[in-house]
């Protein structure tokens, strides 16, 4: 009898391996039975095998675990890589940096101070017509472009994923009339970018490039408007602007200048800014100052003033530190005692006292005093010795020649008998030297020393660095010849020295590597720029009317004439012989000094 083997799926999910084996072992079993017949049970598996799709849909099922997450990156893939979908998938996370260029449809120059809108952003264009917004959603926008007397532009842009700033070029139509600006600094001549043109009441700006000019805009029946100018460190200027041109203006830089005026008939100090509108006294005068003795120092920075001025008819001068960034000021030395003032070093200032509480043989009548203006304390330096108890048979030091040197003090000592007929004699111990010191006190040295104590030392100042010694020992002794060089002492020739010798003061810049002199000749003055010992001079002009005052900062030079009038220029300008920017007229006292320091103003 024929037996039937049936083949039966245990499950529609099963592994397609199982299905594999049981028919063969079905296929086994006919063998060995030829009266045997296969019927393998239908079943949802086996009928996709007629049917493809079924099929896959099938074993897609069966493979979820890795069909569907590589279904849906093939969709999101396909979903991105068309432009419409794309950046609707992703503008609301998704922002780039967008760049808009915005020039003139006429005449294609920047068109600056115009208002660009992109998805909601604003952002102005500068003077090179550019506006950069920094975070605009990716895909199509919308961009408008606003300006007063310019036709509003509208635009559909994309902004596309990686824009890295990209730029979009657009024109713009002006409704009213072009009017061509130029901006300068008064002082260099130089074109003055980032300047802000604003037209009075009209809401109508405009912003300088880097030469210096702008278009503005002006309603087409206007024949001219006023205007304001302004720009970060210069002083604001009003203006009118007209249509005809060419609309040349000329800014001031801002900040303040200090100087003495007896405009009021007392000797005030006064500060102006550089064109000497805004004026104010900061320290009025007593009445009391004496033109013979007043005197204002400036450190190079301007950031302290000295002066020395009597303020009270009853008592001797006194000295003042008038600080600038709040124009404070208070007396910082005072007392029955004479001042002379040596000069600034840095924002050390230096100055000599006589007491005339002593007598002048006694100890400490003498002494060299510093001022540290940050911290407005005063320290000794040195003060002079004396040995005996009386007139009589006394001997005295003096502490002569005190010059700023570069970052250091020097200054000479020597002996003197009280009276010249008086008994006694001057301990061996005691020599006369020539000394130097840091302007704070520290690092006291003896330069050079000489056995005769009351060794004659004659000294000039003749460069910033250097300086002159002439020695001359008692009892007819060969006289001696030094010079100090940037803190060496050497001997020299007679023939190299002029103690005598009125050298030019040199005025050093801010930053110590250049310095700024005049020097008369035939009745005029030459003006010359050099290095900072004041060698390898440039002539920046000769047969001036104008002397050298001082520098403010590195670029501008401050003048003099007639020493009433003071002026800021540069070295370029004096060069091109282009008239100086006057400050003020302004009150210089009869006492003058002469290498001063690294301060200005005391010639």
């Amino acid at each position: 009898m024929a037996k039937k083997i049936t083949v039966r799926h245990e499950s529609s999910h099963s592994d397609h391996s199982t299905e594999e084996v049981s028919e063969v072992k079905a296929l086994e079993a006919v063998e060995n039975d030829p009266q045997s017949s296969v019927e393998i049970e239908p079943h949802l598996d086996t009928v996709a095998v007629k049917n493809p799709f079924k099929r896959f849909g099938a074993w897609f099922w069966r493979k979820k675990v890795y069909t569907l997450p590589v279904t849906l990156l093939v969709i999101v893939a396909i979903l991105l890589a068309i432009p419409v979908t794309r950046y609707a998938m992703t503008s609301w996370f998704w922002r780039e940096s967008v760049t808009v260029m915005a020039k003139d449809a006429v005449n294609g120059k920047p068109v600056s101070e115009a208002t660009v809108t992109i998805a909601g952003q604003t952002a102005k264009t500068n003077a090179k017509g550019i506006a950069k917004l920094a975070s605009v959603p990716v895909g199509s926008q919308q961009l408008k472009i606003e300006k007063k007397y310019y036709s509003t532009q509208t635009s559909t842009i994309t902004v596309p994923w990686f824009a890295g700033g990209k730029e979009f070029d657009t024109s713009v139509t002006a409704t009213g009339r072009s009017v061509p600006v130029a901006i300068t600094d008064r002082i260099t001549g130089k074109a003055v970018e980032g300047v802000l043109i604003s037209v009075k009441g009209d809401n109508n700006q405009a912003r300088t490039d880097a030469d210096g000019k702008a278009t503005i805009i002006l309603p087409a029946d206007k024949s001219d408007m006023p205007a304001t100018i302004t720009a970060d460190h210069y002083l604001s200027l009003d203006a009118k602007l007209v249509q005809s041109g060419p609309n040349q203006l000329q800014l001031v830089p801002s900040g303040k200048m200090y100087f003495l005026s007896k405009l009021s008939g007392k000797i005030d100090v006064v500060r102006t800014n550089f064109d000497g509108s805004d004026r104010r006294v900061v320290l009025a005068g007593t009445g009391t100052e004496n033109d013979n003795t007043t005197s204002l120092l400036a450190s190079t920075d301007w950031k302290f003033l000295a002066l020395k001025s009597k303020r009270d008819a009853s008592k001797p001068d006194v000295l003042t530190l008038i600080t600038t960034s709040d124009d404070s000021h208070g007396t910082f030395d005072e007392g029955n005692a004479d001042f002379t003032l040596v000069g600034w070093s840095g924002h050390q200032f230096i100055y000599s006292v006589i007491r005339n509480d002593a007598a002048y043989w006694q100890p400490k009548r003498v002494a060299l005093k510093t001022l540290d203006a940050d911290s407005q304390k005063v320290a000794i330096i040195e003060e002079n010795a004396s040995v005996g108890l009386s007139a009589a048979d006394s001997f005295y030091e003096s502490i002569d020649n005190p010059y700023i040197v570069g970052d250091q003090l020097t200054y000479t000592k020597r002996w003197w008998p009280a009276n010249y007929y008086g008994s006694g004699s001057l301990p061996t111990d005691k020599q006369a030297s020539i000394n130097t010191v840091r302007p704070d006190g520290i690092n006291k040295k003896v330069i050079k020393s000489f056995a005769q104590a009351d060794t004659s030392i004659q000294a000039s100042l003749y460069r910033p660095l250097e300086t002159y010694y002439t020695v001359t020992p008692p009892g007819g002794a060969p006289t001696q010849y030094f010079e100090l060089d940037q803190g060496q002492l050497k001997t020299v020739a007679k023939t190299d020295v002029e103690t005598g010798a009125a050298y030019p003061t040199y005025l050093i810049s801010p930053s110590a590597t250049k310095t700024f002199w005049s020097e008369p000749r035939d009745g005029k003055n030459a003006l010359l720029v050099g290095d900072k010992n004041g060698e390898n001079g440039q002539q920046l002009a000769t047969q001036s009317d104008f002397k050298a005052f001082g520098w403010l900062t590195d670029n501008y030079l401050l003048i003099q004439k007639g020493d009433s009038e003071l002026y800021i220029t540069t070295a370029d300008q004096i060069k091109a012989g282009v008239a100086p920017l006057k400050i003020s007229d302004y009150h210089k006292p009869l006492y003058g000094i002469q290498g001063y320091g690294s301060g200005y103003g005391g010639q």
